[in-house]
């Protein structure tokens, strides 16, 4: 704790300095984590404490990338401490899921007092913290309007043990694990004792000023040194606006003896002014000639005008006859499976026949019907993937009649709203994925795609595209938000997921538009096949499995992995 600090900065830690290095002495912890990056931050402490004492311990900085200062210290303690600093590039509160339980000694919550989810991080964090381990939380002698660190930590004060100290800003320590170091506990001990705990809290306040006095004698210094420097720089503009004097009075002596030189060529300028008069009316008759071109571009334009009508006017032919088509699908959809249920349902009576029936001819019966069962869902998915493919080509006519309008902010990127008929080829999908699957991923995919026109004007195009945008990120968030997607292992299991450029960096995209329908499962923890198969209902919306699982089949008591 005599240690002098690598890094002083004025911050709430700058007076527990030495504090935070006795507790790395008495601990030897393992593991030391930084919730969030100020000015000043404990992390840089904890790294010199695990070199300084050379323990086999880790010093993890957690925030995320929008945090340019939690950069800046990560490459500062990166470049003195190497290997022992590590960072975590994620929000302290979505950082906590991927840290084991009881796997944390040191827990610092550098972040500010009046911070809102102080509460919601600690609630995240105290599951990761050992038994031996211990959170610090700053800034508790802090008590005007907005800051909250005080109550939180005199909150959990009834549930922990807990040492504080009041100097600076004030910091307090919850002892959070059941078997503290041996130091620890001795100073729990004697820490109810009124002289024992102020003598300590005075010997590290003593201690805190120092480093504090230090802090204020570099600034100081820092300033002087400032000071020196702009008082050369101004002795050295003196300097230069002397010579620039000297320099201006020449050119003073210089543009006297030039306006005696133009007082000779004033009878020039009158002759300059009559040919200046003729420009103008040369630049006249040139404006007369932009304005009869600028009739002609009108003319134009008013033709461009009827052009776009006309094209407006195909569109609605075209919507029109596209309803027609989408009809027609449906009815003959609805006739495959008609035909498909018939056939399924004679397969069934076939293979219950008794055994006096030949077995050579029901056998072969058996397999014409699971040839032709086969050939209608490959037709019925290469149907889905023609209507697909239309409907990507009349969208690319909607932009083409956007463009001609000039009305790009209405038409939103292709791949918001449209797909391929399928996301991935056929060999990629697993060997599990049934025939079915593939019938279901072309489907869900057509209808996805279909769902972005609307029959009606282009002011009802344009809510509809809104609705199924917010509808889209809604189900997203959800998948997100839930304990049964897993995005790492989603890309680890389907490596042609994670060498998409498009959905690499969005796994649950790519899950809710197609792998929920192609037999892809978002984690081990559910079978997005066997889902679908078991329950024939969720089938037939077709929604998400997974979006159906957490909005409804958790409530009706339905099986993740039926």
């Amino acid at each position: 704790m005599f240690w002098r600090p690598d890094h002083i900065e004025p911050s709430a830690w700058l007076d527990h300095l030495p504090l935070l290095f006795w507790l790395m002495e008495a601990m030897a912890p393992q593991r030391c984590v930084t919730l969030g990056a100020r000015r000043g931050s404990p992390h840089t402490a904890f790294c010199q404490g695990t070199g300084r004492l050379g323990l086999d311990a880790e010093c993890l900085l957690v925030a995320d990338d929008e945090d340019d200062l939690g950069a800046e210290i990560h490459a500062m303690a990166d470049r003195r401490y190497g290997a022992i600093a590590r960072r975590l590039n994620a929000a302290p509160r979505r950082a906590a899921k991927q840290i084991e339980p009881g796997s944390v000694d040191v827990l610092a919550l550098d972040v500010s007092a009046s911070d809102a989810d102080m509460e919601d991080i600690l609630d995240r964090w105290l599951s990761r913290v050992s038994e031996r381990g211990i959170v610090l939380i700053p800034g508790i002698n802090r008590r005007e309007p907005g800051c909250v660190a005080h109550e939180h930590f005199a909150a959990l004060q009834s549930t922990y043990r807990s040492l504080t100290f009041h100097h600076g800003d004030g910091l307090g320590i919850l002892v959070v694990g059941e078997r503290p170091a041996e130091l620890i506990e001795t100073l729990l001990s004697r820490w109810n004792a009124p002289t024992a705990a102020r003598t300590v809290r005075e010997v590290f306040a003593r201690l805190g000023r120092g480093c504090a006095d230090q802090a204020l004698a570099e600034a100081q210094t820092a300033r002087l040194r400032d000071s020196s420097n702009r008082l050369d720089q101004v002795s050295k503009e003196r300097e230069a606006k002397e010579a620039e004097v000297s320099e201006l009075q020449a050119r003073l002596r210089d543009r006297e003896a030039y306006l005696d030189e133009l007082e000779s060529d004033k009878l020039h300028l009158a002759e300059e002014i009559s040919d200046a008069r003729s420009q103008v009316q040369a630049l006249e008759a040139e404006l007369r000639h932009a304005n009869i071109q600028l009739a002609e571009r009108d003319a134009s334009i008013q033709t461009r005008f009827e052009e776009i009508a006309t094209l407006t006017r195909m569109a609605e032919e075209r919507d029109a006859a596209y309803q027609q088509l989408q009809q027609a699908q449906s009815n003959e959809r609805q006739q495959w499976e008609s035909e498909r249920s018939a056939l399924m349902g004679e397969l069934a009576e076939l293979r219950q026949l008794p055994p006096n029936v030949e077995p050579a001819q029901t056998e072969s019966r058996c397999r014409e019907l699971e040839a032709a069962l086969k050939e209608r869902d490959e037709n019925i998915a290469t149907r889905f993937k023609e209507l697909a493919i239309l409907t990507r080509m009349l969208e690319e006519k909607d932009a083409e009649i956007a463009a001609l309008k000039g009305e790009p902010g209405d038409i939103e990127p292709e791949e918001a709203y449209t797909t391929p008929a399928v996301s991935s080829s056929p060999e990629s999908l697993s060997d599990e994925a049934s025939p079915r699957s593939g019938v279901r991923a072309a489907t869900a995919a057509s209808r996805w795609a279909l769902g972005r026109f609307s029959f009606g004007t282009e002011r009802d195009k344009r809510k509809e595209r809104r609705r199924l945008r917010r509808k889209r990120e809604e189900a997203l968030a959800e998948l997100e938000a839930s304990e049964w997607f897993d995005a790492q292992w989603y890309l680890q299991q389907y490596p042609d997921i994670a060498s998409d450029t498009r959905y690499s960096t969005n796994p649950a995209l790519h899950y809710l538009k197609f792998g929920g329908f192609e037999g892809r499962n978002p984690s081990p923890h559910f079978d997005s096949e066997g889902y679908l198969e078991a329950y024939p209902d969720v089938a037939m919306t077709e929604i998400n499995p997974l979006l159906h699982f957490i909005r409804d089949g958790i409530k009706e008591g339905r099986s993740p992995r039926p």
